[in-house]
């Protein structure tokens, strides 16, 4: 791969972090107008989507399974190149979409959060 192109998949990937962020925020505003959790739903798998690239992006890796972004997580925790907090959100998040056994009131907290973390990542990206 040239360096043009590695160039290219890393502005995609960090804009289309950026456009999973943005549909996790309307989401949300969805969610505080309606009360309808399935907008919380898709909230938090727009910010566990958004993550996974993250991910991607900071290890240079494409992960192709849950155990595998794990992994990558923790050793990117390890060497300090990753929020560790944002990583527990995201985490409680993508369970959250699948299994929906939280307060909404913590997974509204824990979205808001994980935006205002991303924003930090982002910047060191």
């Amino acid at each position: 791969m040239t360096d043009k192109m590695a160039e290219l998949k890393f502005i995609d990937k960090k804009k289309r972090i950026k456009v999973f962020l943005n549909h996790a925020k309307l989401e949300l505003a969805r969610y505080k107008r309606t009360k309808r959790n399935i907008h919380l739903s898709q909230a938090s798998e727009k910010i566990w989507a958004g993550f996974v690239l993250l991910i991607e992006l900071k290890s240079g890796k494409e992960i192709k399974t849950h155990k595998g972004i794990e992994m990558e997580s923790y050793n990117l925790i390890k060497k300090n190149k990753l929020n560790r907090e944002l990583s527990d959100n995201a985490s409680l998040l993508h369970s959250y979409y699948y299994e929906g056994r939280i307060f909404s009131d913590t997974v509204v907290r824990k979205i808001i959060k994980s935006l205002r973390l991303f924003n930090k990542e982002l910047k060191k990206v």
